[in-house]
């Protein structure tokens, strides 16, 4: 069998048994930045970024179990990015409103190799 996904895998297969097409459903591949998002990532101060990330960053580590060293770890990037009020407030802007939900939709694997 192909790894590829028959078209007809949410309804009946007319090939039935003899489809060369796989028929069991998988997840779908992790979110990515396009070309923009990775420039508007790119073009921000890194404050404002660190203001956009981290609180994702945050929720995703708070929901897996994980090591002390990796939220010491946290807590120092955090203290390290110094996030101000005026930067958590520019990334509210509507330009970024894309962006945000992108990143949101990310695991926490490649958010950590974007951020």
């Amino acid at each position: 069998r192909s790894g590829r996904p028959c078209v007809h895998m949410f309804r009946a297969c007319p090939h039935g048994v003899a489809c060369g097409f796989c028929h069991i459903p998988h997840d779908a591949p992790p979110k990515q930045l396009d070309k923009l998002e990775r420039g508007a990532l790119r073009d921000m101060p890194p404050e404002m970024s660190a203001a956009l990330m981290l609180p994702m960053i945050s929720e995703k580590m708070s929901a897996i179990p994980h090591s002390e060293s990796a939220a010491r770890a946290l807590l120092r990037l955090r203290a390290a990015c110094a996030i101000t009020g005026a930067a958590e407030q520019s990334c509210g802007r509507r330009e970024h409103r894309r962006l945000r939900c992108r990143l949101q939709a990310m695991s926490l694997r490649h958010l950590l190799t974007v951020f």
